[in-house]
């Protein structure tokens, strides 16, 4: 409960002078006694961290960097760092069996950071009122400070890294757990959550050039919104949402790569070329493995079908009006993963009941 309580725990409000400071990274100095290659590999790293350098103090950057669950949550393998490149070097050249080897060996790591995550959250959220109402404002200020994180190209100055935003989904996973296959759990979603900005915290906003568009139109917000439960609607909602910031624009993006991955080892075998040497399949087929650690995690694609079979559900039973005032994102990203899970992990999707969908 103290470490929720902290000051350094959430981001300034977004209305205050705080928020549109800027911050400028100090940049380290050349060590004395770099070597030629070192200070030419010095100078590379310097020039990529002022391509990005500053961020405003209520930005997704500042979030990782500049509050506790943030430096938390941040850590991850990122596709193209060395530490996971280094697995798959040479990736054309290496046996099936090899990657299957690397992927699982980096899984099992990710797997325990994401573990110490879930149990640290839980804490957090369990420790009483004031705690969690710090988690609930902790997990607002992430949604809206990386609204933009599912775009296409999102740029880094502004939203979190990927890595960040995929524990996000899985913290935010592990608490829908008790109600994917509970009904009597998942009857307590109520859709007024998205229509009260007092409770969403303008996540779900009508206006605004971050608006979310809705099922319907002349949706308007309700002052009348008194669950039985408010902590599962909320769960529910906010998870949704972390899910279109991260593993929907990652499927899209893996979906891209491989689609580069194979359009190249076809060019190269029409032109009788080597395949094991060609750089750009090499590269093309690394970053592929490494997204493959989570993409085709059983546990986390299984709480993933799980949360919107779940979804659909929902939304089947909520009367035509309730619907209209649905996130349009919701019924998209639930046909993207249905897309993406019987092209890319159809036997995953095996051990899933489907009943709602």
């Amino acid at each position: 409960a103290a470490l929720a309580n902290t000051p350094r725990f959430h981001l300034p409000p977004a209305d205050s002078p705080e928020a549109s400071v800027k911050v400028t990274p100090t940049m380290p100095r050349l060590p004395t006694g770099a070597s030629a290659q070192q200070a030419r590999l010095f100078h590379m790293m310097q020039a990529m961290s002022n391509s990005r350098a500053g961020y405003l103090r209520r930005s997704g950057p500042a979030l990782e960097k500049e509050t506790l669950l943030g430096l938390v949550l941040r850590l991850g393998l990122p596709a193209e760092h060395p530490s996971v490149t280094s697995t798959f070097s040479n990736a054309a050249s290496k046996t099936k069996k090899d990657v299957s080897n690397g992927i699982e060996g980096l899984r099992r790591q990710l797997e325990l950071y994401q573990n110490k995550c879930n149990e640290l959250v839980k804490q957090l959220v369990i420790a009483g009122e004031d705690s969690r109402k710090n988690v609930i404002q902790w997990f607002i200020d992430a949604l809206l400070v990386n609204v933009n994180a599912g775009a296409s190209r999102p740029d880094r100055t502004k939203v979190s890294s990927p890595e960040l935003l995929l524990n996000l989904s899985v913290v935010l996973l592990k608490l829908c757990e008790p109600f994917f296959n509970d009904t009597k759990k998942s009857l307590l979603i109520d859709p007024g959550f998205v229509s009260s900005p007092e409770n969403h915290g303008g996540i779900y906003d009508l206006t605004g050039n971050d608006h979310l568009p809705r099922l319907g139109s002349n949706v308007t917000n309700s002052a009348l919104y008194q669950p039985k439960n408010s902590f599962i609607p909320l769960c529910f909602f906010f998870c949704s949402r972390s899910l279109a910031l991260s593993i929907i624009p990652d499927a899209n993006f893996y979906d891209m790569i491989v689609y580069q991955a194979r359009r190249t080892a076809w060019t190269i075998q029409r032109q009788n070329g080597d395949i094991r040497s060609d750089p750009n399949l090499n590269r093309y087929l690394g970053i592929q493995y490494a997204k493959e650690i989570h993409l085709q995690n059983r546990a986390y694609v299984t709480d993933i079908l799980k949360f919107y079979d779940m979804a659909a559900g929902f939304l089947m039973r909520i009367d035509k009006d309730q619907l209209t005032t649905m996130p349009e994102h919701i019924v998209n990203d639930f046909c993207d993963v249905l897309n993406f899970a019987s092209e890319q992990t159809p036997k995953m999707m095996a051990g899933i009941d489907f009943g709602n969908s």
